[in-house]
């Protein structure tokens, strides 16, 4: 393992020295008001979101030497989420070509029953129901546009699938959630590291929406490794029942 060499995983060795603990009193207080919060906000309406999804694959050094470039339109209704494929670009080797009927073939493959779940609260351990499974930490705070963020260090008790690590950026005036770092628990199979940081925002209408997402991740399967960096960007929400 010391051959993987990750962007931004020295972040990993800082947990080691970290004292993780149960939640204290304190802690409980400051986790209910931001699952207070989470809860106050996950009534979204139906929206629309234009969605730019950027996957390269790196080489040994981290150096992209493929890229895919997907522009599609994310409709979202409760849980139930639906993808159109608007435009896919390969671009390799200088050269670029129109991959959009292949990402569509594709994608018509992994859609079951009219769309596909989505639940992003699986990546938030605030909840009393969840917060039993972790370990928490308050790290030096941090200001970000002109804001002061709580910083909140997480650690599964007991490593599991579905269960992650990281750092959580959170107002502390408003106890909304900001931005995130995690990393599994445990490894997803043929996985060996991934990273993955999202970035949240308020709209007009009081509900979380994702700015932007990033992830890291290095994968084997037999012999054959993979390095990928996948980017997305949200833009121009709009809302269904508009009129």
């Amino acid at each position: 393992m010391k051959k993987i060499l990750i962007p931004s995983f020295a972040f990993f060795l800082f947990f080691q020295v970290l004292q993780l603990q149960a939640a204290t009193p304190e802690m409980e207080r400051f986790l209910d008001k931001v699952s207070n919060r989470l809860d106050s906000l996950d009534n979204q309406r139906p929206h629309t979101v234009e969605v730019t999804t950027i996957i390269q694959e790196m080489d040994r050094h981290w150096h992209p030497k493929k890229e895919t470039v997907i522009q599609k339109l994310v409709t979202k209704k409760d849980t139930l989420r639906s993808i159109k494929i608007i435009k896919a670009i390969l671009r390799e080797k200088g050269k670029e070509k129109d991959i959009t009927q292949k990402v569509i073939q594709d994608q018509q493959k992994k859609k079951k029953n009219g769309g596909m779940q989505f639940n992003a609260k699986g990546f938030f351990p605030f909840s009393r129901k969840n917060r039993v499974k972790y370990d928490f930490s308050f790290m030096p705070d941090t200001t970000i546009n002109n804001k002061v963020l709580k910083v909140l260090a997480v650690r599964a008790q007991k490593p599991g699938e579905g269960l992650f690590n990281g750092t959580y950026f959170i107002d502390s005036k408003e106890f909304n959630l900001i931005s995130l770092t995690l990393h599994p628990s445990k490894n997803p199979k043929m996985v060996k590291a991934m990273k993955m940081r999202m970035n949240f925002a308020i709209n007009d209408f009081g509900n979380y929406v994702v700015k932007d997402s990033e992830t890291i991740a290095f994968a084997q399967f037999l012999l054959k490794k993979y390095r990928y960096k996948i980017i997305e960007k949200y833009e121009n929400y709009k809302f269904l029942d508009e009129h």
